[in-house]
C-alpha cells in the first residue's frame, strides 16, 4: 500500500528566510510505500554575502491520503549562518 501528499517549502512573516533568495522553492508529490516512514527531499539553499544569523522557512505536507496529525504536517527547517563577519 502507497500514499501520497503534497510537499512545499515556504515562509511566512515567523520565518527569517525568504523563499527564492535563501532557498529554492519545491513543489512536488512525495509517495510513502506502507513500511517508509521518511524520504529524503534535497532543498537547495543559496548563498548570499548578507550577515543574517540562523534563518528558518517551512516543509509542509498537505492534502495527504492517509490521516496525519495536522502538528506533524508542517516542519521548520534552519538554515545555518554561514555567513562572512
Amino acid at each position: 500500500m502507497f500514499f501520497s501528499s503534497d510537499l512545499n517549502t515556504n515562509s511566512d512573516e515567523n520565518d527569517a528566510a525568504t523563499a527564492g533568495t535563501d532557498f529554492v522553492t519545491v513543489s512536488m508529490v512525495v509517495t510513502f510505500a506502507s513500511n517508509e516512514t521518511t524520504i529524503v527531499v534535497p532543498i537547495q539553499t543559496r548563498e548570499d554575502e548578507d550577515i543574517e544569523g540562523t534563518e528558518t522557512f517551512r516543509v509542509t505536507i498537505s492534502d495527504p491520503e492517509n490521516d496525519i496529525d495536522e502538528e506533524d504536517s508542517v516542519i521548520i527547517v534552519k538554515i545555518l549562518d554561514d555567513d562572512c563577519k
